[in-house]
């Protein structure tokens, strides 16, 4: 394993525990419990800023307190998270860890070919193009039919 992808690993671990902390500690006196996952959501917002520029890509960047504004070092570290950490072991003893991840975006705007290629590849990402203007129809106007208001 390279220097570099040992330093993102090292400041990916940073940030899981920070937003652990954060949350754990800000959670109100009656809640027992916390369960995040703080690799998916790393992984997320990675996913998020390799599709990024400029200023959103420096914020992402800057609260994922990586040590790099290299996309690629961003792929390269989620290839390695996904491959080593999320795969699926064949062996009956090993722990099963699994993370589901897609990418929906409105078929009205373009998506650069390459983000689509680097969400497939490196992400494991589904990617699908929703008609979001009228997928209301679908998906609320039913719910409102079923209510009866007068």
């Amino acid at each position: 394993m390279n220097q570099t992808l040992r330093r993102l690993i090292a400041s990916q671990t940073d940030f899981s525990m920070n937003l652990t902390n954060h949350i754990s500690t800000n959670q109100s006196p009656t809640a027992a419990n916390v369960v995040i996952s703080a690799l998916s959501i790393h992984l997320l917002l990675s996913l998020i800023a390799t599709g990024s520029n400029g200023k959103t890509l420096y914020q992402i960047i800057t609260f994922l307190q990586l040590p790099s504004s290299s996309k690629q070092d961003l792929t390269d570290l989620a290839s390695e998270i996904i491959n080593v950490v999320l795969a699926n072991r064949s062996s009956p003893t090993a722990p099963r860890i699994s993370f589901a991840n897609g990418v929906w975006f409105d078929k009205s705007f373009p998506i650069n070919p390459s983000f689509k290629q680097v969400a497939a590849r490196s992400y494991q990402s589904q990617i699908q193009d929703v008609d979001f203007q009228n997928m209301v129809r679908f998906l609320i106007l039913p719910l409102i039919n079923l209510l009866d208001f007068a």
